[in-house]
């Protein structure tokens, strides 16, 4: 999975911008979401973040990015997946064991409690 980061030129033109995304990935088989789009504060530039769920961006679409003079930028960022073990820390269970018991029952208020 791989998410788009975009910088619009003139954020009045991002509005407009996320409308045609999002109408260009309806028409895609590819699962494809805009996920967050807004202003940045020190420089209010339009910005917006599309996730697309392939392995891959897809070539075109980087070309599509790349001939559009309204996007300043963009960089494309690799989710690492929780598999990567990178992130092991969150396959750990959500229950810890304590000295005093095991949550998500009442023990882990402490002994005396």
């Amino acid at each position: 999975m791989q998410d788009v980061h975009i910088i619009i030129s003139h954020w009045d033109q991002l509005q407009s911008m996320v409308g045609a995304f999002e109408e260009q990935f309806a028409a895609q088989q590819e699962e494809v979401v805009v996920l967050d789009w807004g202003t940045s504060y020190k420089q209010e530039q339009g910005y917006i973040v599309i996730e697309w769920d392939a392995d891959e961006v897809a070539p075109a679409f980087i070309d599509q990015l790349n001939a559009n003079n309204e996007i300043a930028d963009f960089c494309i960022y690799t989710v690492p997946c929780v598999s990567d073990g990178q992130l092991a820390i969150l396959e750990q269970p959500a229950c810890v064991k304590k000295e005093w018991g095991t949550w998500p029952d009442d023990s882990h208020v402490g002994p005396g409690a």
